[in-house]
């Protein structure tokens, strides 16, 4: 047995396996493997070696007979892996949507194992004029199909490795506080209902589907607290985003606009007209009218106070994991985004290493477990 790495006069490396089966033949194949570099090709050349060592050449031959198309092993994927996963529906659809105008129009005529490195460069060359986030969404979405159709077997060698674009983080929007206040004080005019949607994006920062899916028994006014259990998407009431339960304290305001609208029309907390609940229309036009009134850009998007209220936790100081744990992140790096704001904090920490005398204040922890701050 022996594999030999060799590289292509019109680029790519070539993998020479010779082995012996288990009938005692000999078998020897070159292929071009579907990577980029030397060491990935060895990698991929010893994959390729132990699969024909456990199943030999009959049962290959056999399957690339029947290997289906990325179109044939769509619905096999969305129902197999997608729906017995429990994804969101809104991934659901997402996916849906990539492979109906991205994926299916580009590649969906190709049989699995024709998609290679080359296959995904045209791809992503229809792709130039998307933003890098929706490229990487699409990439990971064929990234996802491809290992999943290697592990089930019918991929008989490993799917090519794919290169995603360069995403540089965008920095968040978000209202300053004299705008957010401006909002505010415009929703209170305008309705009590309005004035607390403003309050729950901005003050406790629930997304829009959150907003849709709080019911009344998720405020607890004792403790002070809100608890955000559920999301709405389309009608459709799932899981919050990071698919974990949170609970956010209330500011005093919020919690007297939630009293405020307290109702016995049905379980969800916001209803409109003869409506129990909301809709994403509903919303939007809500967002609207309180901008128009505030002499903001009246676009109706909501996901700005969301913004909003992360932006001025991590100016007044809040500490990254803290914001993370209120806004329900699942990854700290998207915490991480909004921590720019806090620079102040970190001129205060140097300036500490440029005079010894100047240390940050010390209290009595040691000896009441309480620590008391020096007024300066």
């Amino acid at each position: 047995m022996s594999i030999k790495i060799r590289r292509f006069r019109s680029g790519g490396w070539e993998a020479d396996i010779r082995i012996t089966l288990s009938n005692g033949k000999r078998y020897r194949e070159r292929k071009k493997a579907p990577v980029s570099t030397k060491t990935q090709a060895k990698e991929w050349a010893r994959d390729r070696e132990r699969y024909l060592l456990t199943n030999g050449i009959e049962q290959e031959q056999q399957q690339q007979q029947v290997m289906p198309t990325l179109a044939e092993f769509m619905p096999r994927f969305m129902v197999s892996y997608c729906e017995a996963n429990r994804l969101k529906a809104s991934t659901m659809a997402a996916k849906e949507s990539i492979y109906r105008h991205h994926l299916g129009p580009s590649l969906g005529h190709l049989p699995l194992d024709q998609i290679d490195r080359e296959a995904v460069q045209r791809l992503k060359t229809k792709l130039k004029s998307k933003a890098p986030k929706t490229v990487n969404n699409i990439l990971t979405d064929i990234n996802t199909v491809l290992k999943t159709a290697f592990e089930w077997g019918v991929l008989l060698s490993p799917p090519p490795r794919i290169g995603f674009v360069k995403n540089p983080p965008k920095e968040m929007s978000y209202y300053t506080v004299a705008q957010y206040a401006a909002l505010v004080a415009a929703a209170m005019r305008v309705d009590p209902k309005i004035y607390a949607m403003v309050l729950l994006g901005g003050d406790a920062g629930l997304r829009r589907g959150e907003m849709m899916g709080l019911r009344q028994t998720d405020v607890n006014h004792h403790d002070g607290l809100l608890h955000v259990r559920k999301a709405v998407w389309k009608g459709v009431e799932d899981s919050p985003k990071s698919g974990r339960i949170r609970q956010v304290p209330m500011t005093p305001r919020l919690a007297e606009a939630l009293k405020s609208i307290r109702h016995l029309r049905g379980e969800r907390l916001l209803t409109h007209r003869e409506r129990d609940h909301v809709t994403e229309k509903i919303i939007k036009m809500w967002m609207r009218e309180a901008q128009r009134l505030a002499g903001l850009f009246a676009n109706g998007g909501v996901h700005i106070l969301r913004h909003t209220f992360c932006s001025h936790l991590a100016i007044k100081g809040a500490n990254a994991r803290s914001i993370q744990k209120l806004a329900g992140h699942a990854d700290l790096n998207t915490t991480m985004r909004y921590m720019h704001l806090a620079e102040d904090d970190l001129r205060v920490a140097i300036r500490c290493l440029e005079d010894p005398k100047k240390q940050p204040p010390r209290g009595d922890i040691l000896e009441t477990g309480r620590l008391h701050l020096l007024k300066t």
